[in-house]
């Protein structure tokens, strides 16, 4: 009998590195705060340049806290969703990727803090590549071990509708996401085209991958003809996996 997601000290284990995480950042701005002005930077362009600033008690904790709840929303999500046994087949992949997410944004305060110290503005195009490599890097390995769920990788009506659809789909926007996390690596040493910063890849990705899912399900229709919607209820509850999908896509990629 398959067991079901729940909350046991095997979870625990798998966060207790991003708990450390967030209390490190927050009692890092504990020691940093009487040191700071009232105004601190809080945001930088690609050259290096200022261009937001926020009070110093909104700017230590508003990253350490966006992590906690992002942690919370995460080990809870499951719990939501009608697939919740198959996050047991993906138990490891699923907190891989929820860390990798927690790190990146503690780095992120971190970093922040010590610009703001060192006034090293230089560094944040640097940062930024380099941590948008890695995201991708790491998110797109991650990708294809994912199972078919309602809240993270490509869900689209052909996805929802076969596992095989599903596996195929997530394996092809797993190969995208790693090619381009392979691309921003060399922007660390080379000026990056501003065409390149104009498009919202993680859009694109997503569109090819929805492509990709219509055509297998066509293919795989051509010898079957369980491939396919039995009543417009299906339709509607496919329409809702779709939209449960994006908030993924939005936020992290």
């Amino acid at each position: 009998m398959e067991k079901n997601y729940r909350i046991d000290k095997n979870l625990i284990k798998k966060i207790k590195f991003p708990i450390i995480l967030i209390s490190f950042c927050y009692l890092l701005g504990i020691i940093v705060y009487n040191k700071l002005p009232f105004f601190v930077p809080t945001s930088w362009d690609l050259e290096g340049r200022i261009n937001a600033y926020l009070p110093k008690n909104i700017a230590l904790t508003f990253l350490p806290t966006i992590s906690l709840i992002l942690l919370l929303i995460f080990i809870f999500l499951p719990f939501l969703d009608p697939l919740r046994k198959n996050y047991t087949k993906f138990f490891d992949t699923y907190f891989a990727i929820v860390n990798m997410i927690i790190f990146i944004s503690c780095f992120m305060h971190i970093i922040m803090i010590f610009v703001i110290f060192t006034q090293l503005n230089k560094l944040i195009p640097k940062v930024s590549y380099i941590f948008t490599s890695i995201t991708y890097l790491t998110i797109g390995n991650f990708f294809p071990r994912i199972k078919r769920n309602w809240f993270i990788g490509v869900g689209s009506p052909w996805t929802m509708i076969n596992e095989d659809i599903w596996n195929k789909t997530q394996r092809f926007a797993g190969f995208l996401i790693f090619f381009f996390g392979f691309i921003f690596f060399f922007f660390i040493f080379f000026k990056i085209p501003d065409i390149f910063l104009s498009v919202d890849w993680a859009f694109i990705i997503l569109i090819l991958s929805y492509l990709y899912s219509i055509f297998i399900f066509l293919k795989f229709r051509k010898n079957s003809n369980e491939f396919s919607f039995k009543n417009k209820k299906e339709i509607f509850i496919s329409l809702i996996f779709v939209l449960t999908h994006l908030p993924f896509w939005y936020l992290f990629l």
